[in-house]
């Protein structure tokens, strides 16, 4: 759980503010970063059949940035039992 009032998380950099938005869990994070995976690489699977999705693909980069914003939370100690 984020105590997202607190004063460490006032001091986070924008992008794991904005890559939290809505989402308190750590289990949330892992589950948004997991959907986006798990999707983009469907989507570029099927866009061997179906062009355009190979445009959901760019749900990787989501991917990523969810799991560089979970990593920094870690190190920052930030998630609360």
């Amino acid at each position: 759980m984020l105590d997202k009032d607190s004063s460490e998380w006032a001091n986070v950099p924008f992008w794991v503010s904005l890559g939290m938005w809505g989402m308190k869990t750590r289990k949330a994070a892992l589950a948004f970063e997991y959907f986006c995976f798990v999707f983009a690489s469907i989507a570029f699977v099927a866009s061997f059949f179906y062009f355009p999705l190979i445009f959901a693909s760019v749900l990787w980069g989501s991917a990523y940035w969810y799991a560089i914003t979970i990593r920094w939370i870690d190190n920052a100690g930030l998630w609360q039992q």
